[in-house]
C-alpha cells in the first residue's frame, strides 16, 4: 500500500481526468482502489488475466474492466496512466493509451528485460511525459510535507479503508511455503494475493 501511495502522489491526479492502470497485480490493484475513490471521471483497468478483473470489481468503485490496451482504447485516450504489468509490452501498450500531453506513471520494475520499444512520431506530437516512479523518492512537490513516515501513515489509513482481505485469493500454512512460490510462479492466473499462515502460539 505504501507503494501504491507513492505511485498516486507521484501521478497527482486532476478532478474529472480518464485514467487507466495497466497490470492488475497486487500493486496495480491497490492504485485502482485509491484512484476510484478520489473522483476520477473515468477510470479503466487493464489486464489479460480474468481473476485480476475480478478483484478489481470487489476492491474498487465504478471501475471499468478491460482485458487488452485495444479494448481500453475504446474508451481512450487517457490523461494519465499507470504501468504496473511488470512487463515491456505493458509499458508499449501503456504508451498507446495516452492523449495529447498525457502523463506515464511507470512502477514496473523491467530487471535485465530487454526489447524494442517503438517511440516514433506519435509519442513525440503527442508530447507525453514519461515518471519513472520508486517509493523511496517521491516528487519534490510533496517531500517537504510528506516524510516517509507520514506517508506510512496515509498507507496505513487506506489499509483500514480498502477491502484488502479480498485480495486474498490463497491461504497455505509456512510448512508448505514451496508450494506456494509454485502456485505464484507456475500459476499466475489461478492466484493474486497468497498468505502464508502459521498455527496459533501455544501458550505455556
Amino acid at each position: 500500500m505504501e507503494t501504491a501511495v507513492s505511485l498516486v502522489m507521484d501521478g497527482a491526479p486532476v478532478l474529472g481526468e480518464s485514467v487507466a492502470v495497466v497490470g492488475q497485480g497486487v500493486v496495480g490493484l491497490l492504485v485502482a482502489a485509491l484512484l476510484s475513490r478520489m473522483g476520477m471521471l473515468e477510470l479503466t483497468v487493464v489486464d489479460p488475466l480474468p481473476l485480476r478483473l475480478e478483484c478489481a470489481e470487489n476492491v474498487c468503485t465504478g471501475v471499468r474492466r478491460v482485458s487488452s490496451a485495444s479494448e481500453a482504447m475504446a474508451h481512450g485516450p487517457f490523461d494519465l496512466v499507470f504501468e504496473l504489468s511488470g512487463s515491456l509490452a505493458g509499458f508499449q501498450a501503456a504508451l498507446s493509451l495516452l492523449r495529447f500531453e498525457g502523463r506515464l506513471v511507470v512502477g514496473s520494475w523491467y530487471g535485465a528485460n530487454t526489447s524494442a520499444i517503438a517511440l516514433g512520431t506519435s509519442v513525440h506530437r503527442n508530447r507525453n511525459t514519461v515518471l519513472f516512479s520508486q517509493v523511496s523518492h517521491i516528487d519534490s512537490r510533496h517531500s517537504a510535507r510528506f516524510d516517509r513516515a507520514r506517508r506510512l501513515g496515509v498507507a496505513l489509513e487506506w489499509l483500514a479503508r480498502v477491502p484488502v482481505q479480498k485480495l486474498i485469493t490463497h491461504r497455505i500454512s509456512f510448512e508448505e511455503a514451496p508450494a506456494a512460490f509454485r502456485l505464484l510462479d507456475e500459476r499466475p492466473d489461478a492466484c493474486v494475493q497468497v498468505l502464508l499462515t502459521h498455527p496459533p502460539a501455544r501458550s505455556s
